[in-house]
């Protein structure tokens, strides 16, 4: 499955799995991680695979 959110966050840094939890793109913390450790998701156009990336 395809999904592309664009999110932008304009104030203190927040860790990149949380972004995802709270745009609802993953149901929880865990799932999160996984798809990032999967290397399923793109950070201004490449692959970010470190969870707590800010």
């Amino acid at each position: 499955m395809e999904y592309m959110t664009i999110s932008e966050i304009t104030s203190e840094p927040v860790e990149l799995y949380k972004i995802l939890k709270f745009e609802g793109i993953a149901s929880s913390g865990a799932e999160a991680k996984a798809v990032i450790a999967n290397g399923q998701v793109l950070l201004n156009g490449k692959i970010e695979i470190r969870k707590r990336k800010k």
